[in-house]
């Protein structure tokens, strides 16, 4: 889905060891389709911008991590990655 709304070059930087580029809560919930957003705020019990918020502060880290040899890991995909990511800043 990021990459899909013009956030490749945030996307591809979290990836391996490089720095990782950071990505606005604004630009998260543009990627995101509404309902997700809703859901992942309700979820939370938080407003869904402090969710896009949380979400695009966590993005690096959760992806960055676990990919930091440069290859997201065997049997796992960014998405599950992000998934099991709390939501910082509630």
């Amino acid at each position: 889905m990021l990459t899909g709304s013009g956030l490749v070059d945030q996307a591809h930087s979290w990836v391996g060891a490089g720095e990782n580029q950071v990505v606005g809560g604004a630009r998260v919930a543009g990627a995101l389709p509404d309902e997700t957003l809703r859901r992942v705020a309700e979820e939370a019990g938080v407003s869904t911008e402090q969710a896009a918020d949380g979400i695009a502060r966590s993005l690096p880290t959760a992806v960055g991590g676990p990919t930091a040899s440069g290859e997201v890991p065997e049997g796992r995909s960014i998405e599950e990655l992000v998934r099991e990511q709390p939501l910082r800043g509630r």
